[in-house]
């Protein structure tokens, strides 16, 4: 059995619970249509890959600990996944449920995801504890890879090294502190709008 699960987000468009807001949408957009100069959205249907989960996240022997981060991470790029579609691009979510194969399912998954078209931009989230003399902090990282350059003169004889993911270079990243480096105590700011803010990075930079 597969240990990783690759999900399009392309039906969660057709949810009833949405629609009020995508009516609204379409006729904000149809009113400021009448009296502005049309413009052509680039980033409309672009491809983006999230990836979450194991292999990415701090990892300790208390499998709690590992399954808190686990759940974050995946929540968080489930929730930005969703919020990509709602700007017109399409999604493709990857959570990886074993620290030890992560590296080659990931591969796997770019090799899937590029089968069946462009990959236009790749999101990667992680859930890491800082711990120094200083500093002690469970924060969530969602990091930006474009991936035109990565992709730029593939061809069959160099495939299986053009497409390596360790060739990615990231062009911006967000944090969300889980908890205080200071106190130590959760962060009671909704996530929600962390995820709006990477969702809006990621839609400018595909325009």
């Amino acid at each position: 059995m597969s240990r990783f699960t690759l999900l399009r987000f392309t039906l969660l468009r057709k949810l009833p619970f949405k629609l009020p807001h995508k009516l609204l949408l379409v006729a904000l957009v149809a009113l400021l249509a009448g009296c502005s100069n049309p413009q052509v959205d680039n980033a409309q249907n672009k491809r983006v890959l999230v990836v979450a989960g194991d292999g990415l996240n701090s990892s300790y022997d208390n499998p709690n600990a590992n399954a808190f981060f686990h759940e974050v991470s995946k929540t968080f790029a489930t929730k930005l996944g969703s919020k990509l579609e709602e700007f017109g691009l399409e999604s493709y979510l990857f959570v990886s449920n074993n620290a030890d194969t992560y590296k080659d399912q990931y591969q796997k998954v770019i090799n899937s995801v590029l089968s069946e078209g462009m990959i236009d931009g790749i999101v990667q989230i992680k859930v890491l504890h800082t711990k120094d003399a200083t500093t002690n902090e469970i924060a969530l990282y969602a990091t930006y890879f474009p991936t035109e350059a990565w992709l730029e003169n593939c061809n069959v004889k160099n495939m299986q090294t053009c497409r390596k993911t360790t060739r990615l270079a990231k062009a911006g990243e967000m944090k969300y502190s889980i908890t205080d480096e200071k106190t130590g105590e959760f962060n009671q700011t909704p996530i929600d709008e962390t995820v709006t803010n990477m969702a809006l990075f990621v839609y400018r930079a595909e325009q």
